[in-house]
Formats: C-alpha cells, structure tokens, sequence
C-alpha cells in the first residue's frame, strides 16, 4: 500500500476545499439567478413597517432549527468522541456545504467522517445515518398521519387509493431490504443485516434522544414555514396546515433530486398542495423561497466561511 505524504493529503485538503467552495458559490448564483419574480415580491414585502422585525422572528426560529441540529450531531458523534458545541456547530455547517452538490445531500455522511481519524469514520457514518434516519422517521411517522387524516376529510388532498397504494409500495421496499439483507450496499461491509446488528446494540436512550431532537426540529421548521406563509398572507388554521406541510416534508424527502431540482421540487410540490386552500401561488413561491434561503443558503454561507478558514484537515 503507498502511504501518502503529508504535503499530499495537505494540497489535497486545499484542493477539496476549493472544489466545494466553488460548487457551494455556484449553486447559491443558479438558485438566486433563477428567483427573479420571488426576490422582487420579497423586495416589495420588506418595504413594510413591520417586515424587518418578523424577517428576526424568521431567522430566530431558523437558528433554533439548527442549534438543535448540532446538539443532535453531537450527541451522536460523541459515541465516538467526545466533541465540544462550538465544534460540532462548526462541523454540521461545513458538512452541509460540502454535501450541496450531491443528490438528496448524501455527501454529508463523507464530509463529517473527514472530521475524524481515519479508523472512526465507519462509526461516524454510522451514525451519521443514525441521526439522519431518526429525522426521516419522525417525517414518515408525522407525514403518514398527514396523509390518514387527509384521506379522511372533505377537502381531500390525497386520496385513498394513493395512500394504501403508498403503503403498499414501501411494504415492497421493505420486503426486498429483507430479501437482500445479508448483501453489501455501497461500501464493503455495509450489508444491511450488519447495520440493523449495529444500531440494535445502541442504547435506547440514545436513541430517544435522537428522536427527541428530530421531532423539535420538525415542529421548529413546520412552525417557521407556518409563520412566514400567515405573514405573506396566506390564510389557513392549525387543522388545515398540518396534514399540507407533512404530506410536503415527506414527499419531498423521498423523492431523489439533484442540486440544481431541489428547489424546483419543493416548489412545485408545494404549490399543488397548498392549491387545494387557493392560496396564491406567489405566497407559496415567496415561503419556500425564504425558507430555503434561511435554512440552506445563510448556514452554507456560514459553512463555507468555516471551510475557508480551516487551516488543516479537521480531526
């Protein structure tokens, strides 16, 4: 096996760090150059006496969201090792920069494993996939709900069929990760037989705690679109934004997309849904317009400084 020089990985490190900086910058340009009509209606909305007083209110609830986020990765990593809140703030903003360029973030399990020794980063992933699965159990759990309800009443969103179809088709899923359970996936000794083997020997306790983050991270950014849509103008109550915004999250989270659809997807997504309580299409464009902003555009940004200013490759 070559070892690899220090003046290697060092210029290595560099190189990485330019390639992500530049992609973080591209995708940030692509999205606001393609945002015209949103940004001119958020410029006429903050000609408003009172619209600089709730953007605060927005980006309290935003900083909330991901101050809970790094306690989360926190509280995971430090079954590795122990990390300090500065540093795990630090990590969470630079792995979502660096994870911008891939499909549905996916880089975000590499970057946070280059944060650790080479013979911790197989955990790290780990559980880096522990904290993202206990986030998308708390989206599928709040979004079925959504969907039974919906099922339910007058103004039906999503009918019957396309629920108990839904459920059929992720039994099927699940059928075929059983089937194929004992198979590596993606990288050598990932099988998932293994990984359900690992996260059974993790304490419950861990694991509540990780839910636990999830679902104030779900109610915080559920509770900031809701907020950001009635300040637009939108007009809904409690009862009818809940089954819309978790049939939202969770359709947006199981559908694949790129960096450059993201925001096409969410967008589209959400103006069929919230179409069915005839609020404008503008508002929805201008809420899910700012809500990405607030929660991807401002921590890249922020990311990228950290990213820049490392002087080494973080261990």
């Amino acid at each position: 096996m070559i070892a690899i020089s220090y003046k290697a990985k060092h210029y290595g490190w560099i190189a990485l760090k330019g390639i992500i900086l530049v992609v973080t910058t591209y995708y940030v340009y692509n999205k606001l150059s393609q945002a015209d009509r949103e940004i001119d209606w958020l410029w006429q909305w903050t000609q408003r006496a009172s619209s600089y007083a709730w953007f605060g209110v927005f980006v309290a609830l935003a900083t909330i969201n991901w101050l809970l986020e790094t306690q989360k990765w926190r509280t995971a990593a430090s079954q590795v090792r122990s990390i300090s809140f500065r540093t795990a703030w630090k990590q969470s903003l630079m792995a979502l920069t660096a994870s911008l360029a891939t499909p549905n973030r996916i880089g975000e399990y590499g970057a946070k494993a280059l944060f650790f020794p080479p013979r911790h980063r197989k955990k790290i992933m780990l559980f880096t996939f522990a904290g993202q699965s206990s986030q998308m159990a708390i989206t599928v759990l709040m979004g079925s709900a959504g969907l039974l309800v919906s099922s339910m009443s007058v103004s039906t969103i999503i009918s019957p069929t396309f629920f108990w179809g839904s459920l059929g088709i992720t039994l099927v899923i699940l059928g075929l990760m059983y089937r194929y359970r004992k198979m590596d996936w993606f990288v050598q000794g990932a099988s998932p037989l293994r990984i359900w083997s690992f996260y059974r020997n993790l304490s419950t306790t861990l694991w509540g705690t990780l839910l636990g983050y999830s679902l104030l991270r779900y109610f915080c950014f559920s509770s900031l679109f809701y907020v950001i849509l009635l300040v637009f103008g939108g007009s809904m109550t409690v009862l009818e934004f809940f089954p819309v915004i978790t049939i939202l999250y969770l359709l947006v989270s199981i559908i694949p997309s790129f960096v450059l659809l993201d925001v096409v997807i969410r967008s589209g997504v959400a103006v069929w849904l919230f179409s069915f309580y005839n609020i404008q299409e503008i508002i929805i464009l201008g809420t899910i317009f700012l809500m990405w902003f607030l929660n991807v555009v401002l921590p890249a940004l922020l990311g990228s400084w950290y990213l820049l200013t490392v002087k080494k490759q973080p261990v």
